[in-house]
């Protein structure tokens, strides 16, 4: 491989060009490797998937690969035919050659830092993980990014319910468009966004609405489109779930891919390999719902305010967002001010709450 050690660290957006960036350097010559690797971009382990308006192209490693990477988008797959806009790279590669990289980004270094080491410029922007050695790489305007990583079985869980998931936020961002921190299900066409902090019952609302009719779309990451009339895109067909709510929907337990995770992991589990439930690629978008267990058999449901739910739904999206946050503020403030929304206080009963996600629809 070719060797990266003698790049600079890159400087801030707003600094001088005396030092200019380092990413676009970075960028090629990983191209330059994964061409003299692979043999250029032709694999046996092509995958095509469309997410709202874009077709993307994921290219795997390894033969084998795709039941870890493409596993969630499965229920997104269609024929390689149309032009894709985005190509995502899986770049197999040693623990040395991905610490020459992470060791170029500002903060990787800077153990006290806790924030994901992030940099943009110029259309191409960067970042690594910690805790799963990887790195994720967007050229936005060439459409190619890179996904590299160590060893796929040293890999996280959550990344095999979210692969490529600060690689897709990136994508999705723009003036009308953002990749959304929440479940949502739809029903007759119509599509509601489960939100709020983790805990809230977020994936265990959606799972008693699949359970009773409706099509699912997601539960932790969605695209929304749209400036005044929106709709919502899936991206994942997982779901995680803590152990308390396994207990009370046994009958997933059974297609946990992790059935070991400890206390601060969850089970993951990919919906459309589940005969009994309905998933659906897109729909429009008519309101949010705030989910809040009550503890009781009963549930019900109360309008809020556009400032309450935005208070609730911006702080877990722009926790999880890497990168420029200020935009997906923005985003949701424009989303929440437009869109009905709804606390819901949902009870120990599923069917119950369903019928009370119904009546929201309704309205």
């Amino acid at each position: 491989m070719n060797d990266i050690s003698g790049l600079e660290k890159p400087e801030p957006e707003s600094s001088s060009n005396k030092n200019n960036t380092q990413l676009e350097d970075i960028f090629d010559l990983l191209i330059s490797d994964f061409k003299k690797k692979n043999h250029g971009f032709v694999f046996k382990e092509d995958k095509f998937i469309s997410i709202g308006e874009s077709n993307i192209r994921i290219v795997l490693p390894e033969a084998g690969f795709s039941s870890f990477f493409f596993r969630p988008f499965v229920h997104l797959g269609k024929d390689s035919g149309d032009e894709t806009s985005l190509s995502i790279l899986c770049f197999k590669a040693g623990s040395d050659y991905l610490k020459s990289i992470q060791q170029i980004l500002p903060g990787y270094t800077e153990k006290k830092n806790r924030d994901v080491p992030f940099f943009t410029r110029r259309g191409i922007t960067m970042s690594v993980g910690r805790e799963s050695n990887t790195v994720s790489l967007l050229n936005k305007d060439k459409g190619v990014a890179f996904f590299l990583f160590d060893d796929i079985s040293n890999l996280p869980y959550y990344e095999s319910g979210s692969p490529f998931k600060n690689i897709l936020q990136w994508w999705f961002e723009n003036r009308d468009s953002s990749m959304i921190h929440s479940a949502s299900i739809a029903f007759d066409g119509m599509a509601l966004l489960i939100a709020g902090r983790g805990g809230s019952g977020k994936s265990s609302t959606a799972l008693s609405c699949i359970m009773n009719g409706m099509e699912y779309l997601g539960d932790d990451y969605i695209v929304v489109n749209g400036e005044k009339k929106f709709s919502v895109s899936s991206v994942y067909n997982s779901i995680k779930l803590t152990s308390d709510s396994l207990k009370k929907f046994s009958g997933i337990n059974k297609n946990i891919i992790n059935p070991s995770f400890t206390k601060n992991e969850k089970g993951v589990a990919f919906l459309s390999e589940i005969k009994k439930f309905a998933m659906a690629r897109s729909a429009s978008l008519k309101g949010v719902i705030l989910p809040e267990i009550s503890g009781f058999d009963h549930s019900s449901f109360s309008r809020i305010s556009s400032s309450e739910c935005f208070r609730s739904l911006a702080p877990s999206t722009i926790f999880q967002h890497i990168g420029r946050r200020k935009n997906i503020s923005k985003f949701i403030a424009q989303l929440t001010k437009h869109l009905p929304c709804y606390k819901l206080k949902a009870g120990r009963d599923p069917e119950l709450i369903s019928e009370i996600v119904k009546s929201i629809f309704k309205e």
